[in-house]
């Protein structure tokens, strides 16, 4: 495998990306994923390890489960939990699907393709949704989330 050859740089963009103490276990996952094209390039581990990267950054914090929330002083955690009703009360007001999506992607740590697996809805579709969600939450609360 001529990707192989640049191993250490490899480790030290996983670590750069993330990965930390885990860069090289996440680059050698990254190997395992891209040995079935027959066209192996740099470009393609790039991609490959930032996706495994990424993916291993999103399910890390579902399981950590923010401890870092105890260590905020009582006012903002009070904010906080005021700007999470805040949000819980704007997806009431959408339709269920939109509510329903934007609920399992926030809660369940998911990706849009584990998510799309799991209930056949096409990715482009919880794509669009997801988006369209997004922008909205971030239009009505930017105040609170900007500042």
């Amino acid at each position: 495998m001529e990707i192989a050859r640049y191993h250490k740089e490899w480790i030290v963009l996983a670590t750069k990306l993330g990965g930390g103490m885990w860069a090289e276990d996440l680059v050698q996952d990254a190997y395992i994923k891209i040995l079935d094209y027959k066209k192996q390039s740099k470009a393609l581990m790039f991609f490959t390890l930032r996706s495994v990267v990424t993916d291993y950054i999103r399910k890390e914090k579902v399981e950590i489960n923010y401890p870092c929330l105890d260590h905020f002083p009582e006012e903002v955690e009070k904010t906080l939990d005021d700007l999470c009703q805040q949000i819980d009360a704007e997806l009431q007001e959408w339709h269920w699907f939109d509510r329903k999506l934007f609920e399992l992607y926030r809660d369940s740590g998911m990706t849009y393709r584990d998510i799309a697996k799991e209930t056949t809805i096409s990715l482009t579709s919880i794509w669009k949704t997801l988006k369209v969600g997004k922008n909205i939450i971030k239009d009505k609360f930017k105040n609170d989330y900007y500042g």
